[in-house]
């Protein structure tokens, strides 16, 4: 068994109409063609094997990794919080009895295990939402936010801050979590606060077709100190600080949590700002989830 490849060529000659039929066994060269795509199906089979090999290396040392964390940061918790609490004790008890340099010292602790203490919850914080099982179900957005303001009422009577808040979508998503952005991106902005002038937060939606449906797109702005251009992507890193802890508090990890979440949600986020000139945050969300994933 062979194959063969005919061409034909039709001219005239002395008035009247030829074929040249021309015959050629093609045999080894069909051979040849075979051979190249068999070993460009193998080529590709093997490295897809090696890929799925080491991403499921990669999510198994995350997994350990976030477990490590999780677990060495409750097992932190508790020798913290009786740091804190005693030196606090001393603190009050002291009140009157130490030099400035002894005060000084003992208020350093104080600060320091707060600190800590708000670190390690921010970290626990982080671990839970990398392997928890998400359940999706209709988040009205007015009533989360409504109840998060409600939350930080004080705070925001404090830093004298006004809203202006348009109407925002319903959608599918873990109502805890949506709730814990809406949180962090406003006490962010109530901590950068722009010394000349107070907070003013706004937050519009609007939709629009995505890839896999009807999306929505929340803006999110303050009018704070803002962060060069540069730095839009740097604010999403774990323990990633822009100011000095001198002059702002905060762990660094807030907005990790708020990438994190708004990942898991099958969304995007992206950050823009001036210095000076206030803060932007883009969220667009599916309003529908293709399905329960797990982180």
């Amino acid at each position: 068994h062979f194959e063969v490849q005919y061409n034909g060529t039709r001219f005239p000659f002395r008035g009247k109409p030829h074929v040249l039929s021309v015959a050629r066994d093609i045999t080894e060269e069909l051979r040849h063609q075979q051979e190249l795509r068999d070993h460009e199906r193998k080529a590709l089979a093997l490295l897809e094997e090696k890929v799925q090999e080491r991403t499921a290396e990669l999510e198994q040392r995350n997994y350990d990794l976030l477990q490590f964390a999780s677990v060495a940061s409750h097992d932190l918790k508790e020798p913290v919080r009786k740091i804190s609490i005693f030196s606090q004790l001393l603190e009050e008890n002291l009140a009157n009895k130490l030099d400035p340099a002894s005060a000084r010292y003992l208020g350093n602790i104080v600060s320091s295990s707060r600190r800590m203490l708000r670190l390690i919850d921010d970290l626990l914080s982080f671990s839970r939402l990398s392997h928890s099982e998400l359940d999706f179900a209709p988040v009205d957005l007015n009533e989360l936010l409504q109840r998060i303001l409600e939350d930080l009422e004080l705070p925001i009577g404090e830093k004298n801050a006004s809203f202006h808040i348009g109407t925002l979508p319903t959608v599918e998503g873990i109502a805890l979590q949506l709730g814990q952005v809406f949180q962090n991106l406003i006490a962010n902005s109530l901590k950068f606060v722009h010394p000349d002038r107070p907070p003013q937060i706004t937050l519009q939606a609007e939709d629009r077709d995505g890839e896999q449906g009807r999306e929505w797109v929340l803006r999110y702005s303050d009018n704070g100190i803002g962060f060069r251009p540069d730095q839009s992507d740097k604010i999403f890193e774990v323990f990633q600080r822009l100011h000095s802890r001198e002059k702002f508090e905060g762990t660094g990890v807030g907005l990790a949590i708020v990438k994190r979440i708004v990942d898991s949600h099958h969304g995007q986020i992206r950050a823009s700002g001036q210095e000076g000139g206030g803060a932007t945050f883009e969220i667009v969300l599916p309003e529908k989830q293709p399905g329960s994933v797990r982180l």
